[in-house]
């Protein structure tokens, strides 16, 4: 290599003992070195670029030997590296020799040494757009032989990180046309990441990285036969991510699996895969209830309420496509978290339960009839079993206080589930027996009913009973309200009594008379079961605001049902409660007669 006359190049292909290929290329290595001597040297730059590279490429193919090979990536390392980004034309030459090194010595005390050289060359060959090529069309799938490589070394986490983050990025590439075998590549590296636990540091960014590939090239035409066993692959090592987040109780990636999460659930609703959606949706789902039923005596840890509240929220979200497994297996997992916030003695997490809740009525808005029936429904059939839990189990004032004149209306049976939600059921269970839990008798649940919570629930029940179009769905709503304020009024919950029966009061602000007489025949409810729990001037005043509304919203000739109802209620306020009234109060009784 001492001059222009070829000789070197003479030298270095005319097959020496590896043991002098070796200490060449050591050579050659230490000059590689100096920046300054070649950013000075054209001439030298035109014999390394003609000259070296080929006869590497030529050594590359003949010699399989460890030390020739792992002397002759360093050398294309620091060319390519350092010097120039065009250098190495035939990049699938240096990767089939990458491939023959690892295959020389798969040994875990080499793991190490052997990873070195992949690291370099992924970042050399990426930025140059030669890996895409060396993917798509090398010769042998290539990426296949790696792969079957990484399987052989015990403990390669980085060797199987890199080779994932190659993927991954190549993947992404905008316009990437994919064969076959990239199909075929990528799903054994799924696999990979599934069973190996050896490689959780590193998935975050690499998973997120190639479910966005997939995303991209999964809803390509031209491959539907391969693309539902490859989504499949895709989805079960997500549901294995979130299996390791449960397990170890741990935050950590958790905004990347979320992340993944919204990506499939894009990707699979573009392809019209719903079949699998509906499966990656439900394996998440056991994944929340089977990780917070385990014994959790030494893990109470809070981020478990993060993590599950984060899994909800984000099936919240597709929650009018599920069906009825999906929703009840959902549902479990919120009461399951509802039970974790109680076991682990962390108190009540009632901001979190709020949120999800808010989450589910801002959805709620979108959804077709029979899902807003269902919720409805949900919200009575939730109610009503608790109070007759409650009566069974005669725990506190509510267990001979709640229906003592078997007012409380029990919903129609024949009116028609949807089965897509029956879930939602489930959800206002645990709401119900969050309030009951909250408005018993022991002490350390006195007043710990949150006030904006109740007007989370109840707000969304006015809006439905006062101006909903379709008169099932408003009484069904009024109905459910008149229950839950029962539970409200007869417990300890810390509630003011005003707060607990206005909300009928903005129900008769509308304009619909059934919505109207329902809500003034709940009221007198309320009165006659829970009326010595209406305590202060303000509770009363509402109460008086109701009747009084009731009968100037109406015309004349739907007046007198109304004004039936609310005379009745003035009796009883006559007989029961006049004598407790303050003056004031008393006064505002008067008027209304």
């Amino acid at each position: 290599m001492s001059g222009g006359d070829g000789s070197g190049q003479i030298f270095l292909t005319s097959s020496p003992p590896p043991v002098r290929i070796a200490l060449v290329l050591h050579v050659i290595e230490d000059a590689l070195r100096s920046k300054e001597l070649f950013a000075a040297s054209s001439s030298l730059r035109k014999i390394l670029k003609e000259r070296l590279c080929p006869a590497i490429h030529k050594l590359m193919k003949s010699y399989g030997d460890r030390t020739t090979l792992g002397a002759l990536m360093r050398v294309v390392v620091n060319l390519e590296t350092l010097y120039f980004s065009d250098i190495v034309e035939d990049s699938e030459v240096i990767l089939v020799g990458l491939v023959r090194m690892m295959e020389t010595d798969a040994s875990p005390a080499s793991t190490k040494e052997v990873a070195r050289a992949p690291s370099d060359l992924w970042r050399v060959l990426y930025p140059a757009g030669a890996l895409s090529e060396i993917i798509q069309y090398g010769e042998g799938e290539i990426l296949s032989r790696i792969i079957e490589v990484f399987e052989l070394v015990e403990g390669a986490t980085n060797i199987i990180g890199l080779s994932l983050e190659v993927s991954s990025k190549w993947l992404a590439r905008p316009g990437v046309v994919c064969s076959r075998s990239i199909h075929h590549d990528t799903s054994t590296l799924l696999a990979l990441i599934r069973e190996k636990e050896g490689v959780d540091h590193a998935l975050p960014t690499t998973m997120l990285g190639i479910m966005q590939g997939i995303v991209h090239f999964c809803s390509q035409s031209g491959f539907a036969e391969v693309a539902p066993e490859y989504w499949a692959k895709a989805i079960d090592a997500l549901v294995v991510q979130v299996h390791r987040l449960v397990r170890d109780h741990s935050i950590a990636g958790l905004d990347d699996v979320l992340g993944l999460t919204k990506l499939l659930i894009t990707g699979l609703e573009k392809a019209g895969m719903q079949e699998l959606r509906m499966m990656m949706l439900s394996g998440l789902c056991r994944q929340a209830v089977s990780g917070l039923r385990e014994p959790l005596a030494s893990k109470m840890d809070p981020s478990v309420i993060k993590i599950y509240e984060a899994i909800l929220g984000t099936l919240l979200i597709v929650g009018n496509q599920l069906n009825d497994a999906h929703w009840s297996t959902m549902f479990e997992a919120l009461e399951s978290l509802d039970w974790y916030s109680q076991e682990s003695q962390m108190g009540p997490d009632e901001m979190k339960l709020k949120e999800l809740l808010e989450s589910l009525f801002s959805v709620t808005t979108q959804w077709p009839r029979e899902s807003r029936a269902s919720l409805i429904e949900g919200l009575i059939h939730g109610s009503r079993m608790q109070l007759e839990s409650l009566a069974r189990s005669s725990i506190g004032p509510l267990a001979t206080r709640a229906d003592p004149a078997g007012k409380v209306t029990v919903p129609n049976p024949g009116i028609r589930r949807s089965r897509r939600l029956f879930g939602l059921v489930r959800v206002h269970q645990v709401m119900s027996a969050w309030l009951t839990r909250k408005a018993s008798d022991e002490p350390q649940n006195t007043g710990t009913v949150p006030s904006s919570l109740w007007q989370l629930l109840t707000g969304h029940l006015v809006s439905i009973g006062r101006i909903s179009d379709e008169e099932e769905f408003r009484l069904e709503a009024i109905t459910s309200l008149v229950n839950l304020s029962s539970l409200a009024l007869g417990g300890n919950s810390g509630l003011s009594s005003s707060l607990i029966v206005s909300p009928i009061n903005d129900i008769l602000s509308g304009s619909y008379l059934d919505s109207n007489i329902s809500a003034l025949q709940g009221l007198h409810q309320l009165l006659e079961s829970q009326g010595e729990f209406v305590k202060g001037d303000s509770s009363w005043t509402a109460v008086f605001q109701s009747l009084q509304m009731a009968v100037q919203n109406s015309d004349t000739s739907s007046a007198e049902p109304l004004v039936a109802v609310a005379f009745r209620s003035i009796q009883l306020i006559a007989g029961d409660f006049l004598p407790s009234l303050s003056v004031d109060t008393m006064r505002d009784w008067m008027k209304l007669l």
